[in-house]
């Protein structure tokens, strides 16, 4: 049973994380206007992970009413977190690389192919986490609170 409710539950995160994964990608362009790549990278992971939480509670894990936001948020954070790491190190990194072999190509090419293969490396880690830690009771929320039974 859990293993069909993950393979139901698997489409949807592909489209609600390929929505915000655009958002990620197009709001990238923005930053780099004020700021470099590298802070860039993150401001649109930030703005990628608003939209993320909002639509993946409300139409992926089904949580949109379970009174729970907060926790929920914190938890779909940390998870995040470590999507943002894994983006920033392998965007970082290819462009680096992009630079050193493909230094002929546009930069705004270079930067986005970059781009989308950090969003594509953090992908996996992120549905992982945020099915099995974020919108799922862990007993880790009673621990960051001290509150106990």
């Amino acid at each position: 049973m859990k293993k069909r409710l993950i393979f139901n539950q698997l489409p949807a995160y592909l489209i609600v994380s390929g929505i915000a994964a655009l958002i990620n990608f197009l709001s990238r362009f923005v930053y780099d206007l004020i700021t470099n790549f590298e802070i860039s990278l993150i401001m649109a992971y930030c703005t990628g992970l608003i939209f993320n939480f909002s639509l993946s509670k409300k139409f992926v894990f089904n949580s949109k009413e379970s009174g729970k936001t907060l926790r929920e948020f914190i938890k779909f954070f940390l998870v995040a977190s470590g999507g943002l790491i894994a983006l920033y190190i392998s965007s970082v990194f290819v462009f680096w690389l992009s630079n050193l072999y493909f230094s002929s190509y546009p930069i705004q090419l270079r930067k986005s192919v970059s781009h989308i293969i950090g969003i594509g490396v953090g992908f996996i880690l992120n549905f992982v986490g945020h099915k099995f830690f974020s919108f799922r009771s862990s007993g880790i929320w009673k621990f960051i609170t001290n509150k106990t039974s």
